[in-house]
């Protein structure tokens, strides 16, 4: 059902699936990614390639898991609904589109989480000879990890390539000297920082710590907090510490304890995130009533329900309380039925496989039947950033448009779409500050599963609380009461008691000296 490069050349126009393409007669011209070609009825069509950059298997796994499928579904069915004006996701799409002639073709590429092996895809997909059979990629989408988009989109900037990211978050991908082409629907840095900000004035706090890992996001992120708290008049202590190097999360977790700073923001990664949690937990300033933490980074557990097993057990009890940040998204009904088809209806299955073109193994022997969709926010993002590309391309001036008129095209491209209202800032191309709408995620342990002689999984779950709309006064609003960790509903002090810490005691060392001192002055 979709245009894909094997399709055409067996004379299929995907979606469209009434109508055959007459591969001969087709029409590029130079400076354009464009092709015009005729239907066997005579209609005269263009047509965009635009490739996509998944993640389904990497160096630690060769089989595709549900969410992986998830959201390279998401851009799958961009593709179909697009070729189809189908407005079931971008509402008035079909009436938008009434007068367009552009069609998408889709190229699904697994980036394997390889920097090197994304980058060789995408330098042999431009070294192509443009023609209906071998076009030249005229739009990017992906990648999953932001290292592996650094490359690509270092690369699609030099190719002059309209490049979309729908998942990657870090905030050095606003550079637009490095990034000149590079795009994203994601929550940028900016709103994650002005949401922590808001939501700990919302606290009524004024004093925070924030630890995070060296790694480009997490400084990029931290140093967004820093000036915003800044701003705020919040006062900020910070350490970091090394992903993965048990010594230097001790050292962090000490630092933290020593601060007496009850509100913590941690800026970690998902997969790295447990050697510090843990650490934590075990020097009780994790999981416990008095310690309130902020995730921003750590969207996966937003999901309704997540267990661990009893090796997880101090990273899940460590969770308790903790809130999350991640863009608000609807999870529209119709888009959750298609994904739950996906496990039953095998031609779905078929065509999503032959997107892949030659990854198409990946899914040899995969069991469909084992299929469950993901809650995750990300194949709605996914979906938009498709949308994105293939709207604009639509709307630029010329039938032969440049990539770099498809570029500033995108950038005034407006639309309602799967993960809420879609516009672009003009200077970062970030996903438009006053279109994004945050969830604060409250990350609750369930009390029956925490028995310390129980060898049961420990479960969480996690619910919205409050929504952060930028756009509204007052912006934020909440949805229901927070849970605090250990079933608390009040909110930690700032500050330990004073019985605990009195920060105006002279130390017993600072006594000892002026004792000595005024010994030798006598």
């Amino acid at each position: 059902f979709l245009f894909s490069i094997e399709t055409m050349q067996s004379n299929l126009l995907s979606y469209y699936s009434d109508l055959r393409l007459q591969q001969r007669d087709h029409e590029v011209r130079d400076g354009s990614r464009v092709v015009r070609t005729t239907t066997a009825n005579g209609e005269s069509i263009r047509l965009l390639d635009i490739m996509q950059f998944g993640f389904l298997t990497s160096s630690r796994s060769t089989t595709p898991s549900s969410s992986r499928i998830t959201t390279d579904f998401g851009v799958y069915l961009a593709a179909r609904h697009f070729n189809d004006r189908d407005d079931v996701m971008v509402h008035g799409l079909s009436e938008r589109l009434a007068g367009c002639d552009l069609y998408v073709t889709l190229e699904m590429v697994d980036s394997k989480v390889s920097r090197l092996d994304a980058s060789r895809e995408l330098v042999l997909a431009h070294s192509r000879e443009h023609s209906l059979q071998t076009p030249i990629p005229g739009g990017i989408v992906g990648a999953y990890s932001s290292k592996t988009t650094n490359s690509l989109a270092i690369l699609s900037g030099a190719y002059v390539t309209p490049h979309v990211g729908g998942i990657s978050t870090a905030p050095y991908l606003d550079d637009k000297g490095i990034y000149p082409t590079y795009a994203r629907t994601t929550a940028n840095a900016k709103s994650k920082a002005k949401g922590i900000v808001k939501l700990l004035l919302h606290w009524e706090v004024n004093r925070v710590f924030c630890v995070y890992d060296r790694s480009e996001f997490a400084i990029s992120l931290f140093q967004k907090i820093q000036g915003e708290a800044a701003e705020a008049g919040i006062e900020l202590l910070q350490t970091n510490y090394e992903r993965r190097d048990e010594e230097s999360a001790d050292q962090a977790v000490q630092k933290i304890q020593d601060s007496g700073l009850r509100y913590v923001v941690g800026i970690m990664s998902t997969s790295t995130s447990s050697l510090l949690l843990e650490r934590a937990y075990d020097r009780k300033i994790a999981g416990v009533s008095d310690y309130q933490w902020i995730l921003p980074n750590m969207g996966s557990f937003s999901r309704p329900s997540r267990t661990f097993n009893q090796d997880e057990s101090k990273f899940a009890k460590a969770l308790d309380g903790a809130a999350t940040i991640d863009i608000k998204t609807s999870f529209d009904q119709s888009f959750i039925d298609v994904m739950n088809s996906l496990g039953d209806d095998t031609i779905l299955q078929n065509d999503y496989i032959d997107s892949h073109s030659s990854d198409k193994p990946i899914f040899d022997g995969y069991n469909w039947t084992q299929f469950s969709p993901s809650s995750s926010f990300l194949p709605y993002t996914s979906y938009d950033a498709f949308m994105a590309l293939a709207i604009s391309a639509c709307e630029a001036d010329r039938n032969f448009f440049s990539p770099q008129e498809h570029w500033e095209t995108l950038l005034k491209t407006n639309f309602k779409g799967a993960s809420g209202a879609i516009a672009f800032e003009p200077d970062t191309a970030a996903r438009a500050f006053d279109t994004t709408v945050l969830m604060v995620n409250n990350i609750i342990i369930d009390a029956d599963s925490i028995d310390e002689d129980s060898l049961e999984d420990i479960r969480t779950f996690s619910r919205l609380s409050m929504t952060i709309d930028f756009a509204s006064d007052p912006s934020l609003r909440a949805i229901e009461p927070y849970v605090f960790a250990q079933n608390s509903t009040g909110l930690p002090n700032q500050l330990p008691p004073l019985g605990l810490v009195d920060e105006n005691k002279i130390s017993e060392e600072v006594k000892l000296f002026g004792w000595i001192i005024c010994g030798l002055l006598l």
